[in-house]
């Protein structure tokens, strides 16, 4: 059932398991030219505490066809506005706050999942909110030069080390990824590695896909989130 009440609309999945705190929240960003029906398809895998849903981006391509920030085509190839960014990024912060509200859900237990143009959200939150997130997937996810420019209105949203060090991170990458090279993948992870995150990083054998032994492995990066929090 699509839901529409909130910044973006969105299909969820509500917990199956019962507990008597506020279930945890995990957010799905799809990638650029899909729909929220997409990453959703991985909700069965999700451990049965979170509630999950899964959101459309606001950028309409085509039918089924959307993306979460417009983009410029150059001889260079394709650039993201920066302000087309920052404008999705304000949403998102919206969203994730009034969605805890709408749901009943934990608003300090909020994950991010995203993957291609969704993991480049998910990571900008990573670098500009990490104290409204309590965790982050990026599958197939790079940071675009022209998003951290210095005249790019998010480089002026940057935390600090002191907010991003320690903060959780699951980093994945195809090794034979054509779209965004792998090399993109191990220049985020050293970036955040540098900022002092706690990062999990793991390539797979694929190209720009979301591979099916996947799976477990966010299932039990979720699963020991929720065993550690205090």
């Amino acid at each position: 059932m699509l839901l529409k009440s909130l910044p973006f609309e969105h299909v969820g999945r509500p917990p199956t398991a019962k507990s008597d705190r506020l279930p945890p929240m995990l957010l799905m960003l799809h990638g650029i030219g899909s729909n929220e029906r997409d990453l959703f398809a991985l909700s069965s895998a999700i451990d049965p505490r979170f509630h999950v849903l899964s959101l459309r981006g606001p950028h309409a391509l085509g039918q089924g066809s959307n993306s979460w920030f417009e983009t410029q085509f150059a001889v260079d190839g394709p650039k993201i506005r920066a302000e087309s960014a920052e404008a999705t990024r304000q949403r998102l912060i919206q969203f994730i706050q009034q969605a805890a509200q709408h749901y009943r859900t934990d608003p300090k237990q909020v994950y991010l999942m995203g993957f291609s143009q969704g993991a480049i959200l998910a990571l900008l939150m990573v670098l500009t909110r990490p104290d409204i997130l309590a965790g982050v997937i990026s599958m197939s996810g790079k940071l675009p030069g022209e998003l951290l420019a210095t005249s790019s209105p998010i480089t002026r949203q940057l935390a600090g080390r002191e907010a991003i060090s320690g903060f959780p991170i699951l980093l994945t990458h195809g090794t034979q990824d054509d779209v965004i090279k792998v090399e993109e993948g191990q220049r985020v992870r050293d970036r955040l590695m540098s900022l002092q995150a706690n990062v999990f990083y793991r390539e797979y054998e694929t190209g720009h896909t979301i591979p099916r032994q996947i799976a477990s492995d966010l299932d039990i990066w979720l699963s020991a989130r929720l065993i550690t929090r205090v």
